[in-house]
């Protein structure tokens, strides 16, 4: 086991009972002054179908204090009482996925998986996690009650809210099934600790046990060269193109992003090559993309950079970054009592060289994309702030498993992509596949979203019924 900087816990704070009356009842789509400020929200609810059910509930900010700010989640769905109800939590954190109907309900992803849609008789409810999509913003400040208010935009404030919503939707002694994707797999991990008597069967796609912040940058790091490795292996000539694209790059070689922040050089790289390489089925176009990445005078093309990897900007290099530490911190510890990833980086890259491992000789690095976010400023005013926040539960395996053990009709389906490098979890899902409800594969030729064109994940998703 890795030795790893030791501070000590903030005490655990004791969850009141929560008084149903003060729990706002289900709002009408008009009552949302939320959905009409946010564009991105109003476009989606324009496209989604009008079979589809959508509505907000009203629910606390902090569920220990139910008589405080209250929130609004939304949630849309297609379900009719024939089908088995089965909870959707997508990525992030604080990340969205408007359309994932698009491939569970309308089936469009589904290419050779017919009979399994037919017999799937599941009817899926979408949750925007609190904090994204139209449920309410999270607060994105630097100020210490910022902050302290986006510590609860994690994993047990959301699972409390996809319970109440529970309750409400499909009745208080009714089951439903839960399935997440990456930090919507972390959410189906803490569920099962907080109310495992709600669920029939759990399903996480990528939705890692991260034990420790410095492991899994250490580990993310060299799944991400693997996966490199194999991606030339099967694209020979794609290697001269990203070695021109690296020596092409200098510091002066510049992006702009929000508030006049820029984003330089070999990072620019690293986040291009991060975008695609994490998904197997993006391996053409990266490999058709590459040559195009020059003008025809020879210079890089920077806006076509700033367009693949917009996300990625907006996930490390915008105000997003404070409220994302703030939630990771209630997630799993880091290397400092500032949450920054900077240090967790930097304890992974003596790791590395310990191990006599030269990251510099990595064609990508993650953690370049990380510190570069992560700035002097940045951590900064995360010391100021973070250590101030109290951690309520963190994550546990331990937890997990008790929890699911006293459930013994509980399944647990997990399953991981050999070609992931987000997800760096695989050593603790074959361990934990030792237990009896622990049903875990790994797909070799998939990454982080595999999950869409394998049968075995729809068909075990479509076993149990209550």
């Amino acid at each position: 086991m890795t030795a790893f900087p030791q501070y000590p816990n903030y005490p655990s704070m004791k969850l009141h009972f929560l008084i149903p009356s003060i729990i706002g009842l289900v709002l009408l789509p008009s009552q949302s002054v939320r959905a009409q400020s946010n564009p991105d929200c109003s476009t989606f609810l324009s496209q989604l179908p009008q079979s589809y059910k959508r509505a907000w509930v009203q629910v606390p900010e902090n569920w220990q204090q139910p008589h405080g700010r209250q929130i609004q989640i939304f949630y849309y769905t297609q379900r009719t009482p024939q089908q088995t109800p089965i909870a959707f939590f997508y990525g992030g954190p604080l990340g969205q996925d408007h359309y994932s109907y698009t491939q569970f309900d309308q089936r469009k992803l589904f290419r050779g998986l017919d009979q399994i849609a037919k017999k799937m008789e599941l009817g899926f409810i979408y949750i925007d996690q609190r904090g994204t999509g139209c449920s309410d913003p999270v607060p994105t400040g630097s100020d210490l009650g910022s902050n302290l208010r986006a510590s609860f935009y994690s994993t047990d404030q959301i699972v409390h809210d996809a319970e109440y919503l529970r309750k409400n939707l499909i009745g208080k002694h009714q089951k439903w099934k839960i399935f997440g994707q990456s930090y919507g797999g972390e959410i189906v991990n803490r569920y099962i600790g907080m109310y495992p008597t709600s669920i029939i069967s759990a399903h996480n796609y990528a939705g890692g046990f991260v034990d420790h912040f410095v492991q899994f940058m250490f580990e993310r790091m060299l799944r991400q060269d693997r996966v490199v490795k194999i991606f030339i292996q099967r694209y020979p000539k794609s290697l001269s193109s990203i070695l021109k694209l690296k020596n092409a790059l200098s510091d002066s070689d510049c992006i702009v992003i929000k508030k006049s922040k820029k984003v330089c050089g070999q990072v620019l790289a690293d986040s291009y090559l991060d975008a695609y390489l994490g998904s197997p089925e993006d391996w053409p176009a990266l490999d058709r993309d590459l040559p195009l990445l020059f003008l025809p005078n020879g210079r890089l093309d920077l806006e076509k950079i700033k367009k693949q990897v917009s996300y990625i900007f907006d996930f490390f290099f915008s105000e997003n970054i404070f409220p994302m530490t703030a939630v990771w911190n209630q997630e799993a510890p880091s290397a400092h009592p500032s949450g920054s990833a900077f240090y967790d980086c930097e304890q992974a890259y003596i790791l590395l060289r310990k191990s006599r491992i030269d990251p510099s000789q990595f064609l990508v690095d993650h953690c370049r994309i990380v510190q570069t976010g992560y700035d002097a400023n940045v951590t900064a005013a995360l010391t100021r702030v973070i250590p101030n926040i109290p951690v309520r539960r963190l994550q546990s395996t331990k937890n997990f498993l008790t929890a699911l053990r006293s459930q013994p009709q509980l399944k647990y389906y997990v399953y991981s992509g050999s070609l992931d490098f987000y997800d760096v979890s695989s050593p603790t899902y074959q361990k934990i596949s030792r237990e009896k409800q622990v049903h875990y594969t790994n797909f070799p030729n998939n990454g982080h979203f595999g999950y869409y064109n394998e049968p075995k994940f729809w068909n075990e998703l479509a076993i149990d019924r209550q």
